[in-house]
């Protein structure tokens, strides 16, 4: 397969005359709903003061021997890490990090429990999960153990890989200033609402081949008589004996006139609907279908809009999940961008806000990704700002991380959140907050630590000598706050000089 995008796909999504991805008229009716919500807050209980991830101060320790059953038994007793280092000196051992605790269910919906060091250098951080005897894990006091103990995959050797918390782990409030970001950001993006309904079917894209045909439905005999009175491109066959580079010429030529047929098709398909009582005979059943089967696609959907209602659109669109096919397919971003251009011209701002936000932390599913991929794709931060939401409360709010958020709180992505801080029209503003931030000693390690990642991702995509000197200046002074176990650990990476010009 070739992972290439549809003609309505080129490219970054449909900029307006207003320089911003949704036309004025929209712009106008997201502002009157973001004023109303932002009334709403003001007059929210804001007394509610939120719970830090687990964490603590943490020593990992690493062994791969062919008997380990004296060491099990002195983790099981609870020895101290001073004795524990002097009997067994084979042993690798890393100080000083932080290990935060997090409770969550996998795809089949078991319980897990996970250990993980929050990494400050180059490597990935060490991991433990646990998935039985998970009571054990509820509460982890000063001098406790947890642990792994299996047999490697060749039966050579056994291997223990453990955490030694000497004070265990903690859990901190967040100071009121902080826990109003997050409570704001649970105002804003509705909590009982996701963008994609649960039962929604997962689709991968796919431009070429369409393959073996199904048994015909009425979703499929609506398209296929759709294709043939608008005369939709033939697919080029591959021939038997015909060689790679004269299937690829046919291809060009046919993604030429199927471009072509993409942007006129409504000039043939507006008189269909006008006069051809099969087309719409044809379209209501399949619409009565899709909404039991989960059948669609964006043409289909077009139709939909066009021919029956938004609503309607918005409500197919919410049954599938659309999966990129390879790091270069962004037909998940503009299923999103549709789906944010039907909430807004339904009033469905619940839908809406969640959307755009999914676009901004690019959090979709592929089947393979790249950072470059990632990282050439658009945040579309200002259309946030021009509607009048507060966005340093809201994209500060989503990355800070706590225990006991509501169901549905909407977790950013710190990098891609960075990005999007570098993007904005007011940098100096999210610049003093996220200093500010990290510099609180009256806030937990972790949260701090989240918002030098923050400031380290907004570096990377600055592009202004000044401004890439100014903030690597304060962020150096800034990380000096940190703990003496966590800024001694801190690699500032540098902004290469290609950034800078």
């Amino acid at each position: 397969m070739i992972c290439v995008a549809t003609a309505a796909q080129k490219g970054a999504l449909g900029e307006t005359n207003n320089g911003l991805i949704y036309a004025p008229a929209t712009i106008a009716r997201l502002k009157t709903i973001a004023d109303s919500l932002n009334v709403k807050y003001k007059v929210c209980d804001l007394r509610k003061l939120y719970q830090s991830v687990p964490q603590g101060r943490a020593i990992f320790i690493a062994m791969s021997e062919a008997d380990l059953t004296d060491a099990r038994k002195d983790i099981d007793a609870g020895i101290g890490i001073e004795a524990f280092e002097k009997k067994y000196a084979t042993a690798r051992i890393e100080k000083d990090l932080l290990v935060t605790r997090h409770w969550y269910k996998t795809y089949e919906n078991e319980d897990q429990v996970a250990f993980a060091e929050v990494p400050l250098g180059d490597d990935y951080g060490e991991h433990l999960v646990f998935d039985k005897d998970l009571g054990l894990y509820e509460t982890i006091g000063p001098g406790r153990w947890v642990y792994e103990y299996y047999q490697r995959s060749d039966k050579t050797k056994m291997i223990l890989r453990a955490f030694y918390f000497p004070e265990g782990l903690k859990v901190h409030h967040l100071p009121v200033v902080y826990s109003k970001m997050v409570q704001y950001t649970d105002c804003m993006v509705d909590t009982a609402t996701d963008v994609f309904y649960k039962d929604a079917y997962h689709q991968r894209f796919q431009l070429l081949d369409p393959g073996e045909k199904a048994a015909p439905t009425a979703f499929s005999r609506f398209m296929d008589y759709t294709h043939l009175k608008s005369k939709m491109p033939a697919f080029p066959g591959k021939e038997e004996n015909g060689t790679d580079s004269a299937y690829y010429a046919k291809w060009d030529l046919y993604r030429e006139d199927y471009d072509k047929w993409y942007a006129q098709r409504f000039k043939i398909t507006d008189v269909l609907n006008q006069k051809d009582k099969t087309f719409r005979k044809l379209l209501s059943d399949a619409v009565t279908e899709a909404m039991i089967r989960n059948d669609g696609n964006d043409e289909f959907e077009e139709y939909i809009e066009r021919y029956i209602s938004k609503s309607s659109a918005l409500e197919l669109k919410r049954k599938r999940v659309v999966v990129g096919s390879c790091s270069q397919d962004d037909s998940p971003r503009y299923h999103a961008y549709n789906i944010t251009l039907l909430a807004a011209e339904t009033a469905r701002w619940d839908v809406f806000l969640r959307a755009h936000l999914d676009i901004m932390n690019d959090n979709f599913e592929r089947v393979a990704e790249t950072n470059v991929a990632k990282g050439r794709r658009g945040t579309y931060i200002k259309e946030l700002e021009v509607i009048g939401l507060n966005v340093p409360d809201i994209l500060l709010g989503s990355s800070l991380r706590v225990s006991d958020a509501a169901e549905g709180h909407y977790f950013g992505d710190i990098g891609r959140i960075g990005k999007a801080l570098a993007e904005t029209e007011k940098p100096q503003i999210f610049e003093a907050k996220i200093e500010k931030i990290l510099r609180d000693t009256t806030l937990d390690d972790y949260n701090r630590v989240l918002m030098y990642f923050v400031w380290q991702s907004y570096l990377n995509y600055l592009s202004n000598e000044e401004a890439i000197n100014r903030n690597t200046k304060a962020l150096q002074e800034a990380i000096s706050t940190l703990p003496p176990y966590l800024s001694k650990k801190i690699t500032l990476f540098p902004v290469s000089e290609a950034q800078k010009h």
